[in-house]
């Protein structure tokens, strides 16, 4: 799942909704308005707890100690930028840029009804989303200021089921080879 820190508070999602922590290690379940969700993302901004769940999308404005659904549906990975909030699930990919009060559909390139994101991560700029089809898995990366859509070449050529970005580095965890790097 994943971890966030925000002035010295940890917060971490699990399969049994968000803990948090300060210095001292001593998590305290943090669950008011999950409503049971397995978080799959997690991430802070100033007194804001963003978490992405298996029934919606969440907020919380007071540090996570209450948590208001935003929106309904599976989703896999927030970004939280300068400008704008970006939420990838299993259907969909979301952009908001007045702090999550309306959100826009970002098209998927060749998402066709029966295909479906198993993964997504952010990075340098770009979302990278994995996709599955009939066909095997492709990963697809959206450049974030030109929104501009490609497909990585070689990305077909193993089931890839997980993604893992950074500002200068992206690795994939395929089923028969253990990971790709680009």
């Amino acid at each position: 799942w994943s971890i966030a820190e925000n002035s010295n508070k940890y917060y971490i999602s699990t399969v049994n909704g968000c803990y948090t922590s300060d210095s001292t290690f001593q998590w305290i379940e943090n669950n008011n308005g999950l409503n049971g969700a397995v978080i799959n993302d997690i991430k802070t901004r100033d007194n804001e707890v963003w978490v992405c769940t298996s029934f919606g999308l969440y907020k919380s404005v007071d540090k996570g100690a209450h948590f208001q659904k935003l929106l309904d549906g599976f989703y896999l990975k927030i970004m939280l930028s300068e400008s704008a909030i970006y939420v990838c699930g299993s259907k969909a990919f979301l952009v908001s840029e007045d702090a999550g009060n309306t959100w826009n559909n970002i098209v998927l390139p060749l998402l066709i009804e029966w295909e479906e994101v198993v993964d997504a991560d952010f990075g340098g700029g770009y979302a990278y989303i994995i996709t599955c089809c009939e066909q095997g898995n492709k990963m697809h990366r959206f450049e974030m200021n030109s929104k501009h859509w490609d497909e990585i070449e070689g990305t077909d050529i193993d089931i890839v089921y997980y993604v893992s970005a950074s500002d200068s580095l992206v690795v994939l965890s395929c089923f028969s080879s253990s990971m790709v790097t680009y």
